[in-house]
């Protein structure tokens, strides 16, 4: 018999919750000699969500693990794989953007191809407008094009992993990581799913492009963790800075020796200008850098539980 956890990380997500687990439910228990167990993070949240998953735990194999606060969806992901044994385990949003019934498509091809990790890619992506769409886009291609990783555009976080998959992202995995960079990164023969995203069933979105910093942290994430391409940009500019500078400094002074240019302050503004750039670009660079040696110098810091329901509930076996 084949084990199968599915982890939902939320917060606030009540509208969601009773929609979500029955659909999952009804996906899973369709699938011939399957056992599963739904992991619920529950990152603090301040409605009912908690209450809700209580309720359900009588009639779904449901496990909720509560946070002392709010860690994000990434911390909460990961704690959640630190709490999975099965031998694959399946991670979606709960706002019901990812269909639940690709489930068993993507473990009848884990296991059919020999595959460690069935990654998702959005054909379509409903609810979402063209500018977030034009963004989206560029920034799959900025990735391509600084990172060492191969992330296919459009891919999401919606995936499975096998047990030797989870095992590798938790031993790799850093306090900030880029998840969709790391399961790229760990290698394992991957294949690839293309589905649908539909909009958010019920609720507001948590991550919208003009209101919340998250995207572009995943941006930075994306290049800082997988890549030093952009230092050695930043040195070649700095580089060709300094070469401009003295090719500027040195027309300058030719141009004083021949008395064919008029003194003034035009030229070493000029000079002055480039090294500035060159020196600004360095040190932002540097910072983005410096700011991760410092998140790896340290502990990396475990989302704390308060509380973990354990369902008594055993779906029986097809």
């Amino acid at each position: 018999m084949i084990s199968l956890e599915i982890i939902l990380s939320f917060k606030n997500e009540a509208e969601n919750l009773q929609s979500l687990i029955q659909r999952i439910s009804k996906s899973v228990e369709s699938i011939p000699e399957i056992s599963y167990r739904i992991l619920a993070i529950n990152d603090s949240s301040t409605d009912s969500s908690f209450f809700i998953l209580q309720e359900l735990s009588d009639n779904y194999p449901i496990s909720v693990i509560t946070t002392s606060r709010c860690y994000g969806v990434t911390s909460c992901l990961l704690l959640g794989l630190e709490y999975t044994k099965a031998d694959y385990v399946v991670y979606l949003d709960s706002d019901l953007q990812d269909p639940p019934e690709l489930i068993p498509t993507m473990l009848e091809k884990a296991i059919s191809d020999s595959l460690d990790v069935v990654n998702t890619v959005r054909i379509q992506r409903k609810g979402e407008n063209v500018i977030k769409m034009l963004l989206t886009s560029i920034a799959y291609q900025v990735i391509q094009f600084l990172s060492d990783i191969s992330l296919k555009p459009n891919s999401g976080d919606f995936k499975l992993l096998s047990r030797r998959a989870v095992d590798s992202v938790l031993l790799y995995a850093d306090n900030d990581p880029f998840m969709r960079g790391l399961t790229a990164s760990v290698g394992f023969p991957q294949g690839y799913l293309e589905y649908v995203r539909e909009s958010r069933f019920a609720g507001t979105k948590k991550f919208s492009l003009f209101r919340s910093l998250n995207p572009y942290r995943e941006l930075i994430r994306a290049i800082t963790l997988h890549s030093d391409l952009p230092l050695l940009i930043s040195s070649m500019s700095c580089f060709l800075g300094i070469i401009l500078s003295i090719l500027y400094a040195l027309i300058f002074l030719l141009g004083q020796i021949l008395r064919i240019v008029v003194p003034g302050v035009t030229a070493p503004m000029v000079v002055i200008s480039l090294m500035m750039i060159g020196i600004f670009l360095s040190l932002g660079t540097i910072s983005i850098y410096m700011a991760r040696i410092l998140a790896e110098t340290r502990v990396r810091k475990k989302p704390l539980t308060v509380f973990v329901c354990e369902s008594d509930y055993k779906p029986s076996s097809s």
